[in-house]
């Protein structure tokens, strides 16, 4: 039932805090992303014990997770500037027409 509810109202509700905190005027998005960035670093970090062999793996998620951020903020943005270059223009019956003037 919490799903539905949070499915239902997720939209709703971040629509209102971009209306209430705009990204551009408020560091409060920022912030939030930063702190969640490093709880989530710091709590992969921690040690945890193996039910199964009993010795403790420290680093085994924050390895991983600081690749795939490092990926997703450096090399994809790159990847798509790079690749920008050799973006061609299709035109065909599925795009909106364009008038052009007659006064030309």
């Amino acid at each position: 039932m919490v799903a539905v509810v949070v499915f239902a109202f997720y939209p709703l509700t971040r629509h209102e805090l971009s209306m209430a905190y705009p990204p551009t005027k408020s560091p409060v998005t920022g912030l939030v992303t930063v702190l969640l960035s490093l709880s989530t670093v710091v709590l992969c970090g921690l040690p945890r014990y193996s039910p199964f062999e009993g010795l403790a793996t420290t680093g085994l998620l924050l390895y991983p997770y600081l690749a795939l951020i490092v990926f997703i903020v450096l090399v994809v943005p790159l990847w798509k500037f790079t690749i920008q270059k050799r973006k061609v223009t299709l035109r065909g019956p599925w795009d909106i027409p364009k008038a052009e003037s007659l006064m030309d």
